[in-house]
């Protein structure tokens, strides 16, 4: 991670991306104290979204604008999954593929890009990536 950091420089900024319920305070309070970190770690702009829903706004500026993005991108198993009624898939599956694709066009665009792929969405595990964070930006 210290080394995926280190290729944020002047100019940049870092994407925080994501994939939690924007109706959970406590999550949202963690990844606000993890944007902030970031940002004055490195002394750059951060950008922050909710997946999927950034892929429709912000999402189109990480891969068509300027190459000046680092982006990192959270996602968490799902413990109450629903199927999607006649397809061969449920909605937390569809929403990680979400994740992992945008992961993918990021690279193949030549962003850098990191997918972290947690346990659950507990506080506790947001804390856990909060702490490899703060590691590496040490």
């Amino acid at each position: 991670m210290k080394a995926f950091f280190d290729l944020v420089k002047v100019g940049d900024y870092i994407g925080l991306l994501a994939y939690f319920n924007p109706f959970d305070g406590f999550a949202r309070e963690e990844l606000k104290c993890m944007r902030r970190r970031l940002s004055l770690s490195k002394n750059v702009a951060t950008q922050f979204g909710y997946g999927p829903r950034y892929l429709h706004s912000t999402g189109q500026l990480h891969k068509g604008g300027a190459d000046n993005g680092v982006f990192v991108i959270l996602t968490h198993a799902t413990t109450d999954d629903i199927k999607i009624p006649n397809a061969p898939f449920s909605f937390g599956e569809l929403e990680i593929s979400q994740a992992f694709g945008d992961m993918e066009a990021l690279n193949a665009k030549g962003r850098p890009v990191v997918l972290i792929n947690m346990a659950d969405s507990t506080v506790e595990s947001l804390k856990a990536v909060d702490l490899l964070l703060r590691d590496a930006l040490t």
